[in-house]
């Protein structure tokens, strides 16, 4: 008895260079607006006595260049809470931010470098002499800050700056981490979005 082998149609965009399997994948849509994209995964378990080849598959992973919204973490201490912003770009920030706090945002993907700027949307309502650090760290929230910025307060809570820090030159698709330092126990930032470039 014969087995039926199917073929598949292997298509290259050219835009985002991605493989992407004919009529077989249906497309990931995303609710947070440019930050995510579709890319090559690990692959299928092949049968070669059907003559079948491994096959991609497909996995979400966030552009590091998108605008990545800081209510959109994976996973928090919970110290955080979110709240609607008057930014804007509308939708939700992220406040009550203060010492020791982190949030972080899986699978980011940086590429192969080139990236030299970590750009954050912050607003502050600190008390006078209340000040802390904002941190970008991979893979872990105590590993060493790849870039981070000092923010006081900018005029109050709903009152948005867009500050850029330099970045230390990071690769691959990782797990980013915002991370959070002063020397007082009160909030002292909120934060609505952050990007690289």
């Amino acid at each position: 008895m014969a087995v039926a082998v199917p073929s598949f149609e292997l298509l290259e965009d050219a835009h985002e260079s991605e493989v992407y399997l004919k009529h077989l994948v249906t497309p990931i849509i995303d609710e947070h607006r440019d930050a995510s994209r579709t890319s090559r995964g690990s692959s299928c378990p092949a049968d070669p006595a059907l003559g079948i080849p491994p096959t991609p598959t497909l996995r979400t992973a966030i552009d590091a260049t998108s605008h990545i919204l800081a209510s959109t973490f994976s996973s928090n201490n919970d110290g955080v809470q979110t709240e609607t912003t008057a930014d804007v770009s509308g939708g939700q920030d992220l406040g009550w931010i203060s010492n020791g706090d982190w949030m972080a945002f899986n699978n980011v993907d940086f590429y192969a470098s080139g990236l030299t700027q970590f750009i954050t949307r912050v607003s502050s309502g600190a008390a006078a002499g209340i000040s802390g650090l904002v941190q970008a760290c991979i893979d872990s929230p105590t590993a060493v800050p790849v870039a981070k910025f000092a923010i006081a307060n900018t005029g109050g809570w709903q009152s948005w700056e867009t500050i850029p820090a330099n970045l230390t030159p990071v690769s691959g698709v990782l797990t980013l981490y915002l991370t959070f330092a002063s020397g007082q126990s009160s909030d002292f930032v909120s934060v609505n979005w952050v990007t690289f470039s």
